[in-house]
């Protein structure tokens, strides 16, 4: 009778210390979307358009890096500028990325904007409005601490074939960063009609449903945007997002409901801003960035860590790296797996064209496979945890003469 008076009496502090815990941390949240103002957005609009035309390349956008690299630091951010270059369509550039880390003790949130602009605007819908979020979001962020690291990153090059973020993807990438989601704004600040103001539009990937659920609660009891949902495609995006998702890094994407016919156009003005709904678009991806700060993961942190995209291999061992996401092996494949979640990893799947190959119940995770080849093949991975499951996928040319003896 002691051991269950005892056993009773810590559950009911764990509870009670569980329900301190989220007030807590629900207050934290309120905070900080209540320190996103349209006095703040409004100023960052101004100041981002008042550069004029940012194309890629040019003082402009130079000029535009240094005001985002300037705002960062005050915050008391480590703000870097990130130099990139890269080709497409002949054509080579060079543009720079801002990066600000507020460090934390374990996995990677990225939220991020494109501040270059087409020749002819001063975008500043598209996208000005995204990159004042990001600077607002950043300085009610930078006031607190949180669980996981908040990385804020303003692209450019992303009117030329998102080649900032690209290379800002790739990186990461290679470096094994181990990035929960990415959440990308892009043209979050025009509505003219009731129904444009009262609709948002968000994308993710598979394995964020999680997180979109979580944005769901939060838009209910708090902005009330009705939210038109979709899905990014791993294959092909229009906006930074895709970077990431191509990386087979999980990413949601936010848009205004209404199309902006100013796109690519002069009229792409502050005049054809609305503030009262950039305000409240901006303060819903606040919250939700808030929340996932201090938060446990609720699937499985799953990536296939070889064979890798973007790599040439031999037998298991790279010999080329490559620019893109295309993966080719030579003979045998070695698949190895990472995952981890604040519970048990109960088992990791391998699957090759649909077809389960291999299962492991303990950690390392890996499989060999050879077999004759000279096509294209998909390897998949499945982790699961606690009744849920995490998918991590790629295409690979595969050649192989040799089978397994």
């Amino acid at each position: 009778m002691k051991k269950l008076c005892i056993i009773a009496i810590s559950l009911l502090l764990l509870t009670n210390f569980n329900i301190e815990l989220q007030a807590e941390r629900q207050t934290k949240i309120n905070e900080i979307m209540n320190l996103i103002t349209k006095e703040k957005l409004e100023n960052y609009l101004k100041n981002i358009i008042s550069f004029g035309p940012r194309v890629t390349g040019s003082e402009e956008c130079r000029e535009t890096a240094k005001y985002i690299y300037e705002c960062f630091s005050s915050f008391n951010l480590k703000t870097s500028y990130l130099n990139w270059t890269a080709s497409t369509n002949f054509k080579t550039y060079e543009g720079q990325n801002v990066e600000a880390v507020l460090e934390g003790d374990e996995k990677i949130i990225v939220f991020n904007a494109h501040f270059d602009s087409v020749a002819n605007t001063v975008g500043a819908d598209d996208n000005a409005a995204g990159v004042a979020a990001l600077l607002a979001v950043a300085e009610a962020m930078s006031r607190f601490s949180f669980k996981h690291t908040i990385k804020f990153v303003a692209f450019s090059g992303e009117e030329q074939g998102l080649l900032g973020s690209n290379e800002y993807a790739r990186e990461a990438y290679e470096k094994g960063d181990e990035i929960i989601v990415e959440f990308n704004a892009d043209m979050i600040g025009h509505a003219k009609s009731k129904e444009g103001e009262r609709k948002f539009r968000l994308y993710a990937t598979e394995d964020a449903d999680w997180i979109v659920r979580r944005i769901e609660e939060i838009n209910n009891a708090t902005v009330g945007f009705k939210l038109v949902k979709g899905n990014i495609s791993r294959r092909y995006g229009g906006s930074d997002y895709h970077s990431f998702a191509k990386y087979g890094y999980e990413s949601i994407a936010f848009f205004e409901y209404e199309w902006n016919p100013h796109m690519h156009q002069p009229a792409d003005n502050f005049s054809n801003v609305n503030l009262n709904y950039l305000v409240n678009t901006t303060r819903l991806i606040a919250g939700i960035i808030a929340y996932l700060g201090d938060a446990e993961i609720e699937k499985p942190y799953l990536i296939l860590s070889k064979p890798k995209r973007g790599e040439i291999y031999f037998n298991g061992n790279e010999i080329y790296k490559l620019k893109n996401t295309a993966t080719i092996i030579f003979g045998k494949i070695f698949i190895e797996a990472k995952a981890d979640s604040p519970y048990k990893i109960e088992k990791v799947e391998f699957y090759i064209d649909n077809k389960l190959l291999h299962v492991d119940y303990e950690a390392p995770y890996e499989y060999e496979i050879s077999k004759i080849s000279f096509w294209k093949h998909e390897i998949k991975v499945i982790a699961y945890s606690k009744g849920k499951h995490s998918i991590d996928k790629m295409g690979v040319f595969w050649i192989n003469f040799k089978p397994k003896q």
